[in-house]
């Protein structure tokens, strides 16, 4: 009997699971030997596929886009609304336009939600979206030669009594008491001194003068009475004789009908008030108001101040010029210049040293709260130790930190920014992102302000859970702590974002994602950063990253070592990476799990969903084209075999269209094989014959929209033959 000649044995293998982007050598395509039956595969290259029906391929979903503007801002969304800066000073809320062009600084913005208000960088200044109405975060109030109050004086020199009567004025830092309302009471006289008033009445005379008949006021005394009796209950005065000054409070006038009043006699048979002494004082700073105009309302000075905000004192100077020519001769010796005895504003003022306290230390380049706001006066807390009848430079502002560009966020209702140059981090206020420097009460919702250890510049700002991160490239800083007393930064030298990729920073589904110097790397809580984006990227490095959310997909737009932009989509539930195409997202924002971006080339704000957004007045993308790509058929574990068919299944819409070629050689030409074209919605299993080879490459180019559910590939033993095409 003749010996049976073996058949060729043919074996198929389906691929029904398709795994996206892998453009390292080790794409996982041609995984097929003899004994499998289902494999998985991936590609090492491709455009406008995505893993939305996974494990199936599909072309993405079309894109809804509106017409091109020039927007300057990233992208907010607040009230179902799309919220931006636009090139011509305006703001658009949603449809609504906002007139910027008072606060309008040329240049990128960063818009930055807080409550029902977006605060705007550089400008510092916030809209509330309620009202449209823009308020500035800073205040700066500045001028030279400050005060408006005209103040009686009475100055007498202990043991002569002489008293001297003359009006300072311009008088602009004063101590004053605050009533119940808060609102400072009126300080209207100054005297040497106010405690013990009543003795100076007393039948003793004070002045020791044997010829003044004995219960009879001198005329110094009677004329200096006169002042004091002009005070009401409840209004305060200053007596500047003590060291430091003392602030009292006309608490009771004692009635009497002749010299004798409650059995105590007196030089007087006037009333005569008694006095507390004020041991919680504060100051009040005035301010020269410029006149109104006729039938004008009286300009405020301090609109934009308010009660509990924080300011910064600075550019004083010793400056006590009031021309009241107070004569001296009637003071003991050596006399005491109680004013410029010459009447010359400018000049060294004629006081001796140290006349009018510790002001000017006291004051100037501090910080202080503002416990009250009137039309042109402040009240502070301060402890100098006499009111001054200052006359020179001044400013008083409300400052916000110089932050850097593009990092800030809201975290428990606290704005967070940093500074590169200050190599710092900062909070507001809570609750008050007007306010930066409130150091001073000690309570949880104080400001915050620290130095980082790490050297390098801050390349980005996330939020995670409640902890606030600041990234550098090779640090990442971590905030702990719920208020300024437990607030506490942790460092760590791990991968951070890439200088020039802030905007790549997303939260999503529990971790951190962000643009490395190395890929694309993940952060959860509790972890290091995890680089993720190797198989995708190959070898390829990308810069300039920005990112969003699109449902469970974090969708980054960057540029590769060629300067052209790819956006890619990372699905976190399936942990695969497809390529869409090579759009430029110059920033975007999500909502109801759609992102929107703005077109870096066109200005155009695109929504990812054609069906479900916000946008108006604009089209449905037209049909696109899309490709992918395979690895070498033949890499892995056929040894003796060769591919005999391919097939495809194949869902394709009306009118979609697609190529097949195929690559023989290594870096050789690529040679269409095959072409498809469908007249109508239709499933399809589509043959692809391909030539006996020993390296097999295809790649697809299609129009319109289409899903493969699976590739079937027949192969037979063949020879050890190595075959060249």
């Amino acid at each position: 009997m003749f010996p049976e000649i073996n058949r060729m044995r043919k074996t198929s293998t389906y691929i029904s699971v398709f795994r996206g982007l892998n453009r390292t050598a080790n794409t996982g395509f041609s995984r097929i030997s003899s004994n499998t039956s289902a494999v998985f595969s991936e590609f090492s290259d491709m455009e406008n596929l995505c893993g939305d029906d996974y494990p199936k391929l599909r072309t993405r979903k079309k894109r809804y886009k509106t017409e091109g503007a020039e927007i300057v801002s990233n992208l907010l969304i607040a009230d179902s609304r799309l919220i931006y800066m636009t090139g011509n000073q305006r703001m658009m809320v949603g449809n609504e336009s906002v007139d910027f062009s008072t606060y309008y600084i040329a240049g990128a913005h960063r818009l930055t939600q807080y409550g029902n208000r977006v605060v705007v960088m550089p400008e510092k200044v916030m809209l509330d979206l309620s009202t449209k109405e823009i308020e500035s975060i800073e205040f700066t109030q500045e001028k030279q030669g400050v005060g408006s109050s005209t103040l009686n004086v009475a100055l007498y020199n202990s043991g002569n009594y002489a008293r001297l009567t003359r009006k300072f004025r311009d008088f602009s830092i004063e101590k004053v008491e605050l009533d119940d309302s808060g609102a400072p009471r009126r300080v209207n006289y100054i005297y040497e001194n106010a405690a013990g008033l009543e003795d100076l009445f007393k039948q003793t005379n004070p002045g020791n003068d044997t010829s003044t008949e004995e219960g009879v006021a001198e005329d110094w005394q009677e004329d200096y009475f006169q002042h004091w009796n002009t005070i009401p209950v409840g209004e305060t005065v200053e007596a500047q004789g003590e060291r430091p000054s003392g602030v009292y409070r006309c608490t009771e006038i004692i009635r009497g009908s002749d010299n004798t009043i409650d059995g105590v006699h007196y030089l007087t048979n006037k009333n005569i008030r008694k006095f507390v002494k004020i041991e919680n004082y504060y100051v009040k700073i005035s301010r020269t108001q410029t006149a109104p105009a006729e039938g004008a309302e009286p300009q405020n000075l301090f609109d934009g101040l308010k009660k509990g905000d924080w300011v910064k004192i600075s550019g004083m100077e010793h400056s006590v010029r009031t021309p009241l020519v107070i004569q001296s001769n009637q003071a003991p010796t050596p006399p005491t210049y109680w004013a410029d005895v010459d009447g010359e504003p400018s000049g060294t003022p004629d006081y001796p040293k140290g006349f009018w306290g510790n002001y000017l230390e006291v004051l100037n380049e501090n910080t202080f709260k503002v416990y009250y706001v009137g039309n042109d006066f402040i009240v502070i807390k301060a402890n100098i130790e006499k009111s001054v009848p200052y006359t020179g430079p001044m400013k008083i502002e409300r400052v916000m930190p110089a932050v850097d560009s593009g990092k800030m966020l809201e975290v428990n209702n606290r704005l967070w920014a940093c500074s590169s140059a200050a190599n710092e981090v900062y909070s507001c206020k809570q609750g008050d992102c007007t306010n930066w420097q409130a150091y001073g009460d000690g309570i949880s919702t104080d400001s915050f302000a620290a130095t980082v250890g790490c050297e390098g510049e801050f390349t980005g700002i996330a939020r995670q859970n409640d902890s606030v991160i600041f990234f550098k490239e090779n640090w990442i800083i971590k905030l702990f702590g719920n208020k300024p007393s437990n607030f506490a930064l942790s460092t760590y030298n791990v991968l951070g974002v890439d200088q020039g990729s802030e905007k790549s920073v997303v939260w999503l589904n529990g971790a951190l994602f962000y643009l490395s110097h190395m890929g694309v790397c993940q952060y959860a809580p509790g972890s290091q950063p995890v680089v993720i984006s190797e198989r995708a990227f190959g070898n390829e490095k990308y810069r300039n990253g920005v990112a969003g959310r699109h449902r469970n997909k974090y969708m980054i737009s960057a540029q590769n070592e060629s300067g052209e932009w790819e956006l890619f989509a990372f699905d976190t539930d399936n942990g695969l990476w497809h390529k869409e195409d090579n759009t430029h997202m110059a920033d975007c924002v999500t909502y109801n799990n759609v992102l929107y971006y703005v077109d870096g080339d066109t200005g155009a704000l695109v929504s990812c969903d054609e069906d479900n957004h916000l946008l108006t007045n604009g089209v449905v993308e037209n049909d696109f084209d899309w490709s992918f790509e395979t690895p070498n058929l033949y890499e892995d574990d056929f040894g003796k075999k060769y591919i005999s068919k391919i097939q495809f299944a194949v869902k394709a819409a009306e009118d979609a269209a697609a190529t097949v070629y195929a690559q023989f050689k290594h870096g050789g030409a690529w040679f269409e094989i095959k072409r498809l074209h469908y007249l109508r919605r239709q499933h399809s299993l589509t043959g692809i014959p391909v030539r006996r080879a020993d390296y097999l490459r295809l790649r697809v180019e299609g129009h319109g929209e289409m899903e493969i559910s699976g590739i079937q590939i027949d192969f037979a033993r063949g020879s050890d033959k190595v075959w060249q095409f």
